[in-house]
């Protein structure tokens, strides 16, 4: 292996790494561990940092767009199909339904659907415990999740992108209304999610995201189905400000995800704050 010189960022990470192995011993032997153990750990951490240094040292074998893009086909096939589906729905809004009231019904519903889609794949470093691994390539933890994040923000663009433009060509919805619909729903679950995300452990995460989703949806269509008043008039101005405030959470947690990722490690595994 080629040897590089140490530096301290070098040193810091070969002592996480080694703390990170210490913690994650399961022979039964205690943590402190003998000498020779010890000794092991070290040389373990201290291999795995100079590889991290190696790969940075080495030139860039793509740029971070290109990045963003090789993470496409890691995206499950499934994500692709629900908001193929969601496309769908919005075209069969446009088109079959009956009233408005329907309209906005399934545009609501379309705009929280939307925001689950992609968690599964925001979340592979923490479901699968890969972040050890990404810690020691170019692209770390931080930037594997930026460019998921990017993948699948752009592809729920898309979806809402779609219904935002079809529904009212040949609904019964103006593009005012249709927005009033689609965002509060989209920021609002897709914040929560990010939140549940950085703070949940790896085998809550999807349930409770599949329950704050549920709440979302059942807001959403409560407001389009029993209160439909509620999206006209005056009340545009309020819809506007909650879709402003829940477009702030979900920038908030979004920041919060990347700068949890960027400690890298077990930190979306056990973050400081309680987990649930």
């Amino acid at each position: 292996m080629t040897s590089f010189p140490r530096t301290r960022a070098a040193e810091q990470l070969e002592a996480r790494l080694c703390a990170h192995y210490a913690a994650q011993r399961t022979d039964g032997r205690p943590r402190g561990g003998a000498i020779g153990d010890e000794q092991q750990l070290r040389q373990l951490a201290a291999l795995m940092a100079q590889e991290r240094q190696g790969a940075a040292a080495t030139p860039r074998p793509m740029g971070f767009v290109a990045f963003v893009a090789s993470q496409v086909r890691f995206v499950p096939r499934w994500t692709w199909i629900v908001q193929a589906a969601l496309m769908a729905l919005a075209l069969l809004l446009a088109t079959g339904a009956q009233s408005a009231q329907a309209v906005a019904m399934g545009t609501s519903l379309i705009g929280g659907a939307a925001a689950l889609a992609g968690l599964p794949s925001l979340l592979a470093s923490k479901s699968f415990n890969t972040a050890e691994l990404e810690c020691a390539c170019y692209f770390d933890c931080a930037g594997a999740t930026a460019a998921r994040l990017i993948v699948i923000g752009c592809s729920d663009a898309l979806v809402l992108g779609c219904a935002a433009l079809c529904i009212p060509l040949l609904g019964a919805l103006s593009l005012l209304e249709v927005l009033l619909h689609l965002c509060p729903p989209f920021f609002a679950g897709a914040a929560g999610c990010l939140l549940i995300a950085r703070r949940a452990r790896p085998a809550n995460t999807l349930p409770w995201a599949l329950c704050w989703t549920a709440i979302v949806l059942a807001c959403a269509y409560g407001f389009a189905a029993v209160a439909p008043v509620a999206y006209e008039g005056t009340s545009i101005a309020v819809w506007g400000c909650a879709a402003l405030a829940a477009a702030l959470w979900l920038a908030r947690e979004a920041y919060l995800l990347l700068d949890c990722a960027a400690r890298g490690l077990d930190a979306l595994k056990a973050t400081a704050s309680p987990v649930w």
